[in-house]
């Protein structure tokens, strides 16, 4: 039984490091948590700035204002840069924080496809990847000490 050999450490299976891939992925989901949600602030301050620079169609079932969505977008987007750097600790929270926050990400930009159609569809593309990469991989990232 040579092949067992130091598999299991007290009937529990030996814990081991993390592959290339799992860390790979995890560093890409922060790095995307990052990026998106700077480009959800920048989303939001520019419709802060400018009320003219979205134009929304007329009959659009979640029409809002341009400056509360400036709002929502600028705050969402803090947040956003704020659980991408905290996934990178590895915990568990950090992974529950940054898949709700991608989740909420996702959400805000199926709302806002009307004021900028192209934009928003590749961010839900993206925040997609991120709950995929965390939800998939998360998990063989060791927390770090």
């Amino acid at each position: 039984m040579a092949q067992y050999e130091g598999s299991y450490i007290g009937g529990a299976q030996a814990a081991s490091e993390p592959g290339g891939w799992a860390r790979g992925l995890i560093y890409f989901a922060s790095s995307v948590l990052v990026i998106v949600g700077v480009f959800h602030a920048l989303a939001g301050l520019t419709a802060l700035l400018d009320d003219s620079f979205y134009q929304v169609p007329k009959a659009y079932a979640f029409e809002t204002s341009v400056t509360t969505w400036g709002w929502v977008h600028l705050i969402g987007g803090f947040a956003l840069v704020t659980a991408g750097f905290y996934l990178l600790t590895g915990n568990l929270l950090a992974r529950i924080i940054a898949v709700f926050a991608a989740m909420a990400s996702a959400v805000a930009s199926f709302w806002s496809i009307p004021y900028y159609p192209v934009w928003n569809l590749l961010i839900l593309a993206l925040d997609i990847a991120v709950i995929w990469a965390v939800v998939a991989h998360g998990h063989q990232l060791k927390p770090a000490e």
